[in-house]
């Protein structure tokens, strides 16, 4: 602001960071676009709970700022039923782009000896070519 200059440019952020800098903040710094991990409306992640994620959305957007929301399937909360509402509760926000990732445990990883060790990972010779991805 001081030398006049205008940038433009898309950013990351938590919901919670977008909400204490505030978003004229962010009008002046430039950004035209922001990516904002929803996750799950379940809200099991600490950083989005108590987040009025409509609101916020419908702010940024009606400021000119693009917004994506990204969110995860396959959650430990999941069952066949309510993962749709996770998926219709991320879409119902109204984002102007939708970004769904599947969680799943990497062969070797904490996630992945944790449930071996509980006896929920399916035992397969090949797994990436045998294993049931629907189970």
């Amino acid at each position: 602001e001081k030398h006049g200059k205008a940038y433009r440019f898309s950013i990351f952020s938590s919901a919670a960071n977008v909400q204490n800098v505030g978003i004229d903040f962010l009008l002046r710094l430039g950004v035209i676009s922001l990516w904002v991990g929803v996750e799950s409306k379940f809200e099991i992640f600490a950083k989005n709970r108590g987040v009025d994620f409509s609101n916020l959305l419908r702010e940024l957007r009606r400021h000119g700022i693009l917004v994506l929301v990204s969110a995860i399937l396959f959650l430990e909360q999941h069952d066949r039923g309510n993962i749709w509402d996770d998926i219709r509760y991320t879409v119902g926000l109204e984002p102007d782009l939708t970004q769904f990732m599947q969680l799943g445990p990497a062969p070797n990883s904490t996630v992945f000896r944790k449930l071996a060790a509980q006896d929920r990972i399916m035992k397969v010779s090949r797994p990436y070519l045998e294993y049931p991805f629907a189970d």
